[in-house]
This record gives C-alpha cells, sequence and structure tokens, in this order.
C-alpha cells in the first residue's frame, strides 16, 4: 500500500495492530513518537483513505486531528470507521486543553490534548491492554 502524505509517496506496510494516523499539524512528529514506543505506525490522507485502510488491513487504532473533522462529512468519519471495524478505539487529537466535562462526539472513545502527549501514550495503553510491540519508553 502506498500512502500520499504531504505530496511524497511513501511505503507502507501495515503490521498487525497497525496505529492509523488521520493528522495534520503533528503527524511527522507523532509518527516518530509513536513508533519509539513500538507501535507500527500508517498515514492516511483523507477520511476515506482512513476507512478503505481500516477495511483492509490490521488496524488496532485511529489517531484523527480534529482540524481534518471540520465539516459534516469529517464528523462521520469515526462512525463509519466503526461500522467497518466495531472495537477499534478512535482517539481524536485536539489543540487547546480539552474542558472537564466534554460530551465524546458519536464513536469517539477518548479526546486528547495534543499538548498532552504523555495521555496520548496512557490512552494507547489503556485501550491497547494486549498490544505486545509497544512495551516501553525508548
Amino acid at each position: 500500500m502506498v500512502t500520499n502524505v504531504v505530496g511524497v509517496q511513501k511505503e507502507v506496510q501495515p503490521a498487525e495492530r497497525t496505529i492509523l494516523l488521520l493528522l495534520d499539524m503533528h503527524s511527522a512528529f507523532l509518527e516518530r513518537l509513536l513508533r519509539q514506543y513500538g507501535y507500527p505506525v500508517a498515514l492516511t490522507n483523507s477520511p476515506q483513505h482512513t476507512v478503505a485502510v481500516c477495511m483492509s488491513n490490521p488496524v488496532s487504532a485511529v489517531i484523527i486531528d480534529q482540524c481534518l473533522l471540520g465539516n459534516a462529512e469529517g464528523w462521520s468519519l469515526p462512525q463509519s470507521i466503526k461500522m467497518v471495524k466495531a472495537g477499534i478505539p478512535v482517539i481524536l487529537l485536539c489543540h487547546g486543553p480539552i474542558p472537564e466535562n466534554v460530551e465524546l462526539p458519536a464513536a469517539v472513545d477518548e479526546i486528547i490534548s495534543d499538548s498532552d502527549l504523555q495521555s496520548l501514550l496512557a490512552a494507547l495503553k489503556r485501550l491497547l491492554p494486549n498490544y505486545s510491540a509497544a512495551a516501553q519508553a525508548p
């Protein structure tokens, strides 16, 4: 599978239990961070591509940048992912602090601030308790 990331063709071999990233601003940094923690990562470039990858690959979680959910079609992405793979965790990465009593959008399992990457790693550990590849810090 070839994934187009900001105009660059990149060969991605989805390993079993891949973490999919559909991100705007932080894709390169977050990809490196997750790989350092042992998570195989694949990048997608659109909501449609994300659903297609989920349909045909063993994906264990999806992390979506809130900036890419700006329209009504975007907000249906988590629901589309759950229709393809019901048990897959969907994490929404938001910019800025998360209000304390925020309601989760439909089909989103976690909302995490992009400034709190430790919470993202903790959420992945909690949502994927039997994930053998992601063991320890680098």
